[in-house]
């Protein structure tokens, strides 16, 4: 079982901002805050037993605060991607979101769950954080009581369970931003090795809103289901698809239903491996190409382009505006649940 420590760090809107630590028997750590429930640090060992950072991040909770313009670890709501024009039907009622990103609807907004100071209890050798996300949030309708909670368990699994209920029917799509680069930062992710359990993902136009198609990932640089490196077709700029998205930024439709394995990385120099198991019908796929150059992350490590690959479980995008999509309406008094699991582990 996990040991967990909690530090004061700051105010922010006149709540107290917490970080969590958690230490198992293993040595693996995870340090989480309650500002935007956010993972700051996974540190995980190599095939020498050496522990190192598996997600990249900040070494300051006050960092965070300050800014975060690429949603370092943090939790997404209440709707994570895009939004078309951040409007859709609610029923009879036409709804209009906060436009953020252009004319669309990004994240949740201008200020997104990721801005939010929780409420944290550790309960059960975990952090179960609270947010009450009030009736015309974002102009979103509903007061939506939200709760993350995060385990690290003995074997070096990183549990994220989302749950969620509203007095008003509502949209919802919650997701962890997290960046993965398992090679402790020190350099970019295109020499990972990914599997991706998907037979189709859903292209988009140059904004990055699915055009409604799901398209098969046969002969197109989207095609993981044999694994390999992600260099060998990141920059295949013959698909419109890897140009928009300057490398991969889309949504995987994965197999199968309920909680099973989707996805697979591995950084052959250190040996680290991690799987990833979800009950969400898709997986957003990100290269990060928007980290800017000499970024200061962890440990004073410098990010930049291409150092860490999101791969974040949630419905589809515009999925409000898809009727081939997955449901991601969430009606009065019913109860949301999402979970994920990222596991971790050497050879």
């Amino acid at each position: 079982m996990a040991f967990i420590s909690k530090d004061f760090v700051c105010k922010k809107d006149g709540k107290d901002v917490y970080s969590y630590c958690f230490k198992n028997a293993k040595g693996a750590e995870m340090k989480i805050t309650n500002y935007g429930a956010i993972i700051i640090s996974i540190r995980m060992p190599d095939k020498h037993n050496k522990f190192d950072e598996v997600v990249l991040g900040y070494d300051n909770v006050e960092t965070y605060i300050e800014d975060n313009p690429f949603y370092f670890g943090c939790i997404i709501g209440r709707y994570a991607n895009r939004i078309k024009g951040g409007s859709f039907y609610l029923g009879d009622q036409r709804i209009q979101l906060n436009c953020n990103e252009g004319k669309n609807h990004l994240h949740g907004g201008n200020e997104g769950y990721h801005q939010r100071v929780f409420d944290g209890e550790i309960k059960d050798n975990a952090i179960i954080l609270t947010y009450l996300s009030p009736d015309g949030e974002e102009n979103y309708p509903g007061n939506l009581l939200v709760k993350v909670r995060y385990e690290l368990t003995d074997d070096n699994e990183v549990h994220i369970t989302y749950e969620a209920k509203s007095d008003a029917d509502t949209i919802i799509n919650l997701t962890n931003h997290s960046y993965f680069n398992l090679n402790g930062g020190k350099k970019h992710i295109l020499d990972h090795v990914l599997f991706l359990d998907a037979d189709y993902y859903t292209p988009t136009n140059e904004e990055l809103i699915p055009t409604g198609e799901l398209k098969s990932v046969k002969n197109t640089p989207y095609d993981f289901r044999d694994s390999h490196k992600i260099s060998d077709t990141v920059f295949d700029f013959s698909s419109k698809d890897v140009t928009i998205g300057r490398g991969y930024d889309i949504t995987m439709v994965m197999n199968g239903s309920g909680l099973r394995k989707v996805a697979e990385l591995t950084d052959v120099s250190s040996g680290r491996k991690m799987d990833v198991f979800t009950d969400q019908p898709g997986v957003q796929f990100f290269t990060a190409h928007i980290i800017h150059p000499g970024t200061i992350g962890l440990g004073g490590q410098k990010y930049g382009p291409y150092y860490g690959i999101c791969l974040e479980p949630q419905v589809y995008p515009d999925s409000p505006n898809k009727e081939n999509f997955p449901n991601c309406v969430l009606r009065k008094d019913e109860i949301y649940t999402n979970t994920c699991i990222y596991k971790f582990y050497n050879e």
